[in-house]
């Protein structure tokens, strides 16, 4: 059975019992991050009812018909459970594919779900599974379809953090991304710290954070305070007219780079290449993801804890009836500069 919108699959989703939905599925999308959206969904029915679930990811192409057996074969001490994915099946061998359609022609004991970009030299595999597989293909999709998909998904994810976002935001959020969800998802985050309390995300919000690039905005000026690639920036920073408003969504904008920054230490400190380190953070956009992984190697990981200590002890502060914003951002911005230059 094949899906090419989302709605449908996500119609078969909600409509078939979870023992009627069979145990194998494919993903097809050339975003990486659309993939992995809805291979989680998939993932979350299945762990539904069943935490101690055991989700397995390997690359089809370093794998052989064996490991792929015993692994589907091997009872797990851990779990009652598993989800195997099977990623990058467009770059696997021909003939392991053809194996593992013969495999497959068996159900498997556990759900498996092939993950790739595109339907090429494999199309012969799923043509000898399409009466066992379940396949969604979101790459002939016309436009208007991805429009309404990626604005329902980025809606959804608001929904899901609690807050809802206008009709003229969402529009104006898939303009100024052009039209690319692994952006709109990196930006839906950034409005979700800025908007702080507010339960609506608005057009106003929008044009404040995800201004057209080379505009000065919030956004910018954290990134630039904490990855230190735009000196200037800083002196930027002292001339707000700081007010509740802006000085708390600020705050959580450097709160998050800080935190952002020491994951990427922790993992590159481990020898895990770019490639590895954007798998694991899929919402941070590629551009960015590279810039700030270039720069880690200037810092220690005392830098990055250091500041999420002095942002929460000037949190608290802020607290007091008496303190002046102003002053007390000064201070703040003169305590990072000094832990920059230890």
């Amino acid at each position: 059975m094949k899906f090419q919108t989302v709605q449908a699959f996500e119609k078969y989703l909600q409509d078939t019992p979870k023992d009627q939905l069979g145990s194998l599925f494919s993903v097809m999308a050339f975003d990486f991050l659309e993939r992995k959206f809805l291979v989680d969904k998939l993932v979350s029915i299945f762990k539904k009812d069943t935490p101690s679930l055991d989700v397995i990811k390997m690359e089809v192409c370093d794998q052989s018909l064996l490991a792929i057996k015993e692994e589907l074969e091997t009872f797990s001490l851990f779990s009652s459970n598993k989800v195997l994915i099977l990623k990058e099946v467009e770059k696997a061998p021909k003939a392991l594919l053809e194996s593992l359609a013969n495999y497959f022609k068996t159900a498997p004991a556990y759900p498996v779900i092939f993950e790739g970009q595109e339907f090429k030299s494999d199309a012969k595999f799923y043509e000898k599974l399409k009466k066992e597989m379940i396949v969604v293909e979101l790459t002939k999709e016309k436009p208007w379809e991805k429009k309404q998909r990626i604005l329902s998904w980025i809606e959804g994810f608001c929904k899901k953090e609690k807050k809802t976002i206008s009709k003229e935001a969402l529009e104006a959020l898939y303009e100024k991304c052009q039209k690319d969800f692994s952006q709109m998802m990196q930006e839906a985050e950034k409005l979700i710290i800025y908007t702080g309390q507010e339960k609506t995300i608005t057009l106003a919000h929008v044009n404040t954070i995800c201004g057209i690039e080379g505009d000065l905005n919030l956004w910018a000026l954290a990134e630039a305070i904490v990855w230190q690639d735009a000196p200037l920036m800083w002196l930027k920073s002292l001339d707000f007219e700081m007010d509740t408003a802006i000085f708390y969504p600020f705050l959580g904008q450097l709160r998050y780079h800080y935190q952002l920054g020491l994951k990427i230490y922790q993992v590159a400190s481990q020898g895990v290449t770019f490639e590895e380190v954007s798998q694991m953070l899929p919402q941070v956009q590629p551009k960015n993801l590279q810039k700030y992984y270039e720069l880690i190697k200037k810092f220690s990981a005392s830098y990055f804890t250091q500041a999420l200590l002095l942002l929460f002890e000037v949190d608290l502060q802020s607290k007091s009836r008496s303190v002046d914003l102003k002053i007390l951002w000064i201070n703040l911005l003169a305590q990072l500069k000094n832990i920059q230059k230890r």
